[in-house]
């Protein structure tokens, strides 16, 4: 059974992926430097940026109360920035959930009431929102799940491709 290169976001944020690009890549460096550009660089140039990507999203959630973004890596190849709740185990920070967090242990792991703490905890979401978003195009890419199907495997396309094709086919 297959499985799908990267986890489906959560919070309905976007999925920022990096570490992808061979073909690119190799066709860039052999025609800067002339030289044959091998897997092996591929895999090094790739954990060179896991590593810049990791540093970004540590810097980062320095500033979060409520969420953590992390970096893991692609079940066959890349990366992807993942954000989860910084105490995912023991409650939810969404109104809609069986598990959402009352009273007391918003007092107690916040220092707020229930209500503040679900409206910080949205506008943070909002926060990391914005701030995967501005990395777009500066090494990394917004992908979007195109399909899955029924062994588990998944096909992804680039964001602004796809809005590009969706908006073509409803002009057409």
């Amino acid at each position: 059974m297959s499985a799908p290169n990267f986890k489906p976001m959560e919070y309905n944020m976007p999925m920022v992926c990096g570490g992808m690009n061979y073909w690119e890549q190799k066709e860039a460096y052999e025609k800067e430097y002339e030289e044959e550009y091998t897997p092996e660089m591929f895999y090094m140039d790739t954990e060179e940026e896991f590593n810049e990507a990791q540093a970004m999203a540590e810097n980062f959630t320095g500033n979060l109360k409520f969420h953590d973004v992390t970096v893991i890596g692609g079940y066959y190849e890349g990366f992807q920035f993942w954000v989860e709740e910084k105490y995912s185990g023991y409650f939810d920070l969404d109104k809609g959930s069986r598990y959402c967090i009352d009273n007391e242990d918003a007092r107690y792991y916040f220092d707020m009431y229930r209500s503040q703490a679900l409206r910080a905890a949205e506008s943070e979401k909002r926060k990391i929102e914005r701030w995967l978003e501005s990395l777009n195009g500066h090494g990394f890419e917004i992908l979007v799940c195109t399909g899955r199907f029924s062994d588990g495997s998944a096909t992804y396309g680039n964001r602004n491709n796809v809005r590009a094709r969706l908006k073509a086919a409803c002009i057409a």
